[in-house]
């Protein structure tokens, strides 16, 4: 992947768990690239906040944003300086990177970054009240499926076994 854009795109939304909407929703003023910080505004009756930002992912948006000779308030623009559309998200996940993997276009949707993330985040020992404020859940139920797939501490103890 050598596009600034997307790279920054594609990590943005699975280190962060954002939805297309919400990826579309960012601007530039979101990101704080001096405090490492990015706020986030969540749809669909998740809570948005202000989280930090690794990094390899400051690194990545601030030589983006320096590649950028616009000074459109968006974060992520097409080529026409517009906000990126959720077809050309769906584009570029499912025919460009989708398939420069090999992997099935039917299997793979955006949103699978979300759950991509939870996941991981459990299987290094995150706690399920991080994750759920990480991915904005307003209810710990929702965040409580992701579990369901991982569990630490009994591959820990399979292992020992």
């Amino acid at each position: 992947m050598t596009s600034k854009r997307d790279r920054a795109l594609f990590l943005l939304a699975y280190r962060h768990g954002l939805r297309v909407s919400e990826i579309r929703l960012l601007a530039r003023d979101d990101v704080d690239l001096k405090h490492g910080r990015l706020t986030v505004r969540r749809l669909k009756g998740s809570l948005g906040g202000v989280y930090p930002m690794q990094p390899d992912l400051i690194r990545l948006l601030r030589s983006y944003l320096h590649s950028r000779k616009d000074a459109l308030p968006y974060l992520l623009i097409s080529n026409r300086g517009l906000p990126l559309h959720r077809s050309m998200l769906w584009h570029l996940i499912k025919k460009k990177y989708a398939t420069a993997a090999q992997v099935d276009p039917a299997k793979v949707k955006f949103h699978s970054l979300k759950h991509s993330i939870a996941t991981h985040l459990l299987d290094v020992g995150a706690d399920l009240s991080f994750v759920k404020d990480w991915l904005g859940h307003a209810n710990i139920q929702n965040t409580t499926i992701y579990a369901q797939f991982t569990n630490p501490a009994r591959d820990q103890q399979a292992r020992k076994g």
